[in-house]
């Protein structure tokens, strides 16, 4: 369909994307599970239709909204991908592409694939710019805070049967990609990993020597 007016998202990155690009989405998979673990300054609209789980869209529910499009991570919907396309042209993305393209420029390739398919290619154009300014601007003033170059590692902390376990980012991870591009270095140097991270426990860090700590965790974990 020729500039899509009711699209689909069945993952947030998506739906921030349409968001990015000035475009409501229609319906968007767990609204609960967007609005806890996404924070923009762009929010969905109140009529937007959550369709169901990420895991397990609802097919019936998407059907009904008649959708121009409907966006989705092709790991999801490898089993259900004919049936999405029976509802409605169905573009698929693969976010960790294991030809080894980092993810920042996977990022960018999706968002200028769904602007080319709802015709925003001038807004996409716009975002990009607006995010290469920001970029500019951080880089900036880190050099005038004389931290230019210093080096750190970016941890996701959390417990799994008990122990304390955390994901070191690597350089492909789109995070790890975004702090390089404002003038920062990852200590972490194992080898660029497919969903951008090495796990380890507590022990791993003896093998960090002094470097920035950047850590996320939720609240219980903290």
């Amino acid at each position: 369909t020729e500039n899509p007016e009711r699209i689909i998202a069945l993952e947030w990155t998506y739906a921030e994307d349409l968001l990015a690009l000035g475009v409501q989405p229609t319906g968007v998979a767990d609204i609960a599970g967007y609005d806890n673990w996404l924070t923009i300054p762009i929010a969905l609209d109140e009529a937007v239709v959550d369709v169901g789980t990420r895991q397990e869209p609802n097919l019936e529910q998407i059907a009904a909204l008649d959708p121009d499009l409907i966006i989705a991570p092709s790991f999801r919907v490898s089993e259900n991908f004919d049936d999405l396309s029976a509802i409605a042209p169905t573009l698929a993305f693969d976010a960790y592409p294991t030809d080894g393209t980092p993810h920042y420029d996977e990022m960018v390739n999706t968002l200028n694939t769904i602007a080319l398919a709802t015709g925003r290619e001038a807004e996409a154009e716009q975002v990009l710019a607006d995010l290469e300014a920001s970029f500019d601007r951080a880089a900036t003033a880190l050099a005038d805070a004389g931290l230019a170059g210093e080096t750190f590692i970016l941890a996701q902390g959390f417990l799994s049967s008990d122990e304390p376990t955390f994901r070191l980012f690597t350089d492909n991870a789109m995070a790890v990609e975004l702090l390089a591009k404002i003038g920062l270095e990852n200590a972490w140097d194992d080898v660029p990993q497919l969903y951008g991270y090495t796990q380890i426990g507590i022990e791993g860090f003896a093998e960090v020597g002094d470097t920035h700590f950047i850590y996320v965790a939720q609240d219980e974990y903290q």
